[in-house]
């Protein structure tokens, strides 16, 4: 229009603003619907950033106290075998023979003075060994020395070393019993000086352990958690109709943890493969099998173009996964970009290394374009002040507005090129161009249903759901009837579901092993909700004196039908003390007469704490009236869901957010 002013956000090109400019514009004034997503999309990308990096911070906590407790058990492991002999040659041994020493009487001079030297020798043996075990611990280093058996080993020693000076007291009373008491004179100056010699022998660090061993096996255990922790060769579980993933975006690293942490359980089937720098198989290559018809030394060829530093061993351990899994009757499922599902492919497996060259040297070009003066310039408007904190994504604002700035100066043809490679990696490109090669089916997914939920739940923010059916509409007064079952079901039992409508709660159901059992039973209590303002219901001949709860359960009872059925069997009992609150008794609510009534119910929403597996859920919610539905999302059903969902008129959106507490 003339004299309107058009506004769109960068990195969100739908959302848009228009404004007659009258003097100053102001952005929170003149563009408020613009401003106020672009403050809730930069507190996403903070909050976002913040979890990220705390998620780094949580998993190298994690995987450095994983090492230490390795490096601890291998220590342990060492050092029982080393200690075993010496332990039992130099205090066991001497140790049981003095307490034997203590028990006899001299029974002469020279039988004393032979029996307190023998002494005062076995226990110089036993007092060298603790002295110099102890002196570890004197120095801090009780855990590399002995591992996680620390404490038992310091204990011991001590005791024995104690105990050792009782024997002595005893063999000393002993000889004073019998009129030998002047060998106290031989035992205990020799007792005084081991004890000084052994305490020395301690605090100076005598016996400290040799700190390379404990550094070289704590290499030995980081390199062994970080090939359990961070390697995958995929886990493919052989079961008909299993969803098993085949190609997953790498650079979404907290979904990945996640889904790598939930394959290793068995709860996930997937086929990925990881090999990371630093383990074993980095950088290995495999070759092309002859019955092939690509050409190459290895994989590398095909898949880059050319021979790359990271090998091609990864591709020919996932060709095995996802072969595995097509004989097993999995259903194969690749995972895009969030919010960019189908795109990023590339035309053949065979063209998969020609356009993976053609990325690199615009790769290349773009490191160059970095020292122009035209990217000097926009740093100098402002574009060096953007965050460089990545989000779930890795990206971070300054990486993406780069990004842009770049392809501006490319040729239209080059933009083009690089804006249809966004949507899968670089690796999964070839996969998925693989996969079509060998004509294996497969179901795409958008890898935001397995982005991590703190950014979304931390201080309030909201998720952002995705209407997935046909009908795109939400009215505000059903988004509140949403937002309010959802909140309700997330603190009941899991395997929850609830209605809402006009602001209120009409139904839970709750804690059922099956979904569809939640959705009867919270279903029965909305009918029952709904029925109450029937004719039949509204006019029920109360007698006067009739407290409201009494009232209220009788109505329950009344649009159950409960007192109908027992007319005829024994508790006619009950019945009877139902009509008390009558003054005639009523006529029966009949099943056409429910029925009937209750399609006038409409717009009522239902929410559920977990995915909906099967469409009988959703089958059923029609029948109560049911428009709107709100649900994580993420079951292999979730197509035949959202069929049903078209089918029956209503408007569906996944939340990306479960939850269920177990």
């Amino acid at each position: 229009m003339q004299g309107m002013i058009e506004v769109r956000l960068r990195e969100a090109p739908d959302v848009v603003c228009q404004c007659t400019p009258s003097g100053t514009l102001r952005a929170s004034k003149d563009l408020q619907d613009l401003s106020r997503e672009a403050v809730r999309r930069d507190k996403k990308e903070r909050l976002e950033a913040a979890c990220n990096i705390r998620r780094k911070s949580e998993a190298g906590k994690r995987r450095e106290a994983a090492s230490i407790e390795q490096a601890l058990d291998m220590v342990a492991r060492e050092r029982s075998h080393e200690f075993l002999c010496p332990f039992l040659l130099c205090v066991c041994l001497p140790v049981a023979i003095l307490t034997n020493l203590a028990g006899i009487p001299p029974t002469s001079g020279l039988g004393a003075v032979f029996l307190s030297i023998f002494a005062l020798s076995l226990s110089f043996c036993a007092s060298c060994f603790i002295s110099m075990k102890v002196s570890c611990t004197a120095k801090g280093h009780a855990e590399v020395a002995y591992g996680r058996d620390a404490a038992c080993w310091t204990t011991l020693f001590l005791l024995l070393g104690l105990f050792t000076l009782l024997l002595l007291v005893a063999m000393t009373v002993q000889h004073s019993l019998h009129g030998y008491w002047w060998t106290v004179f031989l035992i205990w100056p020799g007792v005084c000086l081991t004890c000084y010699w052994g305490a020395n022998r301690a605090l100076e660090g005598a016996g400290e352990v040799d700190s390379e061993i404990w550094h070289r096996r704590l290499r030995e255990a980081e390199a062994n958690v970080r090939e359990r922790s961070i390697v995958f060769k995929g886990k493919v579980i052989r079961e008909q109709g299993r969803a098993c993933i085949c190609s997953w975006p790498g650079k979404y690293e907290g979904a990945w943890d996640t889904m790598v942490a939930t394959a290793r359980e068995g709860n996930v089937s997937a086929a990925v493969v990881f090999l990371p720098d630093g383990t074993p198989e980095f950088g290995k290559h495999s070759r092309i099998p002859q019955n092939e018809p690509f050409k190459g030394p290895c994989w590398c060829e095909p898949l880059y173009g050319g021979k790359k530093p990271w090998g091609c061993r990864w591709f020919a351990l996932w060709i095995q996964n996802v072969e595995e899994a097509v004989k097993s009757g999995a259903v194969l499922e690749v995972y895009f970009f969030a919010n960019m599902v189908g795109k990023g492919t590339v035309a053949t497996f065979a063209t998969a290394g020609a356009e993976n060259k053609r990325r690199e040297r615009l790769e290349v070009q773009k490191g160059m374009f970095t020292q122009s003066a035209t990217f000097q310039a926009a740093l100098g408007s402002g574009l060096a002040c953007l965050s460089k904190k990545p989000r779930a994504d890795s990206s971070s604002p300054y990486d993406r507005e780069v990004h842009r700035i770049f392809l501006t100066s490319l040729t239209d043809e080059e933009r083009e090129f690089l804006e249809s490679s966004e949507g899968l990696g670089n690796s999964q490109k070839a996969e998925v161009a693989w996969l079509e090669h060998k004509g294996y089916a497969y179901i795409k997914r958008d890898v935001a249903d397995w982005l991590e939920e703190e950014a979304v739940a931390l201080k309030g923010l909201q998720p952002s759901p995705k209407v997935v059916t046909s009908s795109k509409t939400i009215p505000d007064k059903a988004q509140k009837d949403l937002i309010l079952a959802s909140i309700a079901i997330k603190y009941t039992q899991s395997n929850s579901v609830g209605y809402s409508k006009n602001g209120m709660m009409v139904g839970v159901g709750a804690g059922q092993q099956s979904r569809v059992d939640c959705v009867k039973l919270a279903g029965r209590k909305v009918a029952t909700w709904w029925l109450r303002f029937h004719p039949k219901v509204k006019g029920l001949p109360f007698k006067d004196g009739v407290k409201r709860q009494d009232r209220v359960n009788a109505r329950v009872r009344y649009i159950e039908g409960d007192m109908e059925e027992l007319r005829h069997v024994l508790w006619e009992a009950e019945r009877t003390e139902w009509l008390k609150n009558f003054d005639s008794p009523p006529e029966p609510l009949t099943a056409e007469e429910k029925s009937t009534f209750l399609k006038g119910l409409d717009d009522v929403a239902i929410s559920s704490d977990a995915f909906f597996p099967f469409r009988d859920s959703i089958d059923h919610a029609t029948r109560l009236g049911v428009k709107f539905v709100a649900q994580p999302g993420g079951s292999v059903a979730d197509k035949e869901v959202i069929d049903a969902c078209n089918t029956y008129g209503m408007t569906m959106a996944f939340t990306q957010l479960r939850l269920f507490h177990h």
